[in-house]
């Protein structure tokens, strides 16, 4: 029986790599894809807030008006839902939502990623010649 059974390619162990790599290059394929959707995320994320600060300093100072400040920042972010209220005069309400463009997954089961919504809110500063200064 032991006759019947001894065929060569039973003792070659020299595709066993092929095999194992076969099975975890997949893997490790979507370990490294998931790793770098994660930092496209977080880019866009940290880019929606420095943009949305931007924007709102700038209104606040006066170097943007409302108009100039949405424009600005649908530059940066194509297709974003924008909007600045100045309905109170002393402050710039900024509000912001993107949808991340990711490479690979699709991450709207997390909440953070779904949607990156960015609301920023500053005091407008007054110039020296709206409080009455002498310069």
């Amino acid at each position: 029986m032991r006759k019947l059974f001894n065929l060569p390619f039973l003792r070659d162990e020299s595709g066993s790599a092929s095999v194992e790599m076969a099975i975890w290059f997949p893997m490790y394929l979507a370990l490294i894809g998931s790793v770098v959707d994660l930092s496209l995320g977080l880019h866009q994320m940290s880019t929606a807030w420095d943009v949305a600060r931007d924007v709102t300093r700038k209104v606040a100072v006066g170097e943007f008006t409302s108009a100039e400040g949405e424009q600005y920042a649908s530059d940066r972010f194509p297709g974003a839902t924008i909007s600045i209220d100045q309905s109170n005069p002393q402050d710039v309400v900024f509000t912001m939502s993107v949808t991340p463009d990711l490479l690979m997954w699709d991450f709207s089961y997390v909440k953070d990623f779904a949607q990156i919504n960015v609301d920023y809110i500053m005091r407008s500063e007054t110039s020296p010649d709206d409080v009455g200064f002498v310069s």
